[in-house]
């Protein structure tokens, strides 16, 4: 039996997409894409160009998330929240390599803003409105995103601290068809739970179709983190672990007065309905 054929990715410099993409930098790379910041030239602008990694290339049900993850953008095009979608389609020089490429965004994750201090209640209700109006234009255009957490939300470069929600390869379709896990035609296999540590509601973690619940769990634990700067269920650092206590039901919705003091109680009451 022949070995298949090594799928290298483009190296920077290269110019992919017949000639519009130049590969300037690696912006970062996550569990299944590399994100690129790239030169379009059709539009004489830098964009983020997102690639699957290698190994995932010619996995249908990997280039089918990349694939929905353009199809949700297309969507949502137009929100002043929301990442702008630019392009999306398949580099045939490269074995039909999917990409999709979207606005390059100048600032700095929500995590990161973290690290500079406390922020004031006013900066953190502003922020928290801003994600809600984001998740609020998800949901009325049948989108749950399912990891809204500090590293998926941008704080830009700009006097007002305007904030936008990226990173829809979680995310689930109000639209698609219920399908039972570890049915054919699902894209999460049976052991798959797409989402993060500490933000994934009951609704998530029993795998169930998407679900707008969940992102209200994922926004109250943002809302606690974005008071605290520390994530309410830190103290379960194995992800099979937090599975089975929400699960089980044994994860207790955090109580925001008793890690900060001094903080609104509508605010307390909100994260804990959330919750």
């Amino acid at each position: 039996m022949k070995t298949p054929p090594t799928i290298e990715a483009p190296k920077l410099g290269e110019v992919v997409a017949d000639g519009r993409y130049e590969l300037l930098a690696r912006l970062g790379e996550g569990g299944s894409s590399v994100v690129y910041r790239a030169h379009d030239h059709r539009q004489a602008v830098d964009v983020a160009l997102k690639l699957l990694l290698p190994r995932y290339v010619g996995r249908p049900e990997r280039e089918q998330r990349l694939i929905n993850e353009a199809e949700y953008l297309q969507r949502l095009r137009g929100h002043s929240h929301i990442i702008e979608f630019v392009d999306a389609g398949r580099l045939y020089e490269l074995d039909a390599w999917p990409y999709l490429a979207t606005e390059l965004l100048t600032g700095k994750t929500l995590d990161l803003v973290f690290v500079r201090g406390k922020l004031e209640i006013a900066t953190i209700i502003d922020i928290a409105r801003q994600v809600a109006d984001a998740l609020r234009i998800c949901h009325a255009a049948d989108i749950v995103h399912r990891d809204a957490t500090p590293s998926n939300v941008f704080v830009l470069d700009d006097p007002a601290g305007a904030i936008k929600l990226f990173d829809f390869s979680h995310a689930g379709d109000l639209r698609a068809p219920r399908i039972a896990v570890g049915a054919p035609g699902r894209l999460t296999g049976q052991h798959d739970i797409p989402g993060t540590i500490g933000y994934m509601g009951p609704e998530q973690v029993r795998q169930e179709p998407a679900d707008s619940r969940m992102d209200v769990f994922g926004f109250g634990v943002l809302l606690f983190e974005l008071v605290t700067r520390q994530n309410p269920y830190a103290h379960i650092q194995d992800r099979g672990a937090f599975i089975q206590a929400q699960r089980d039901g044994s994860l207790e919705a955090p109580r925001l007065n008793a890690w900060a003091h001094g903080v609104p109680e509508e605010l307390a009451a909100l994260v804990h309905d959330c919750t």
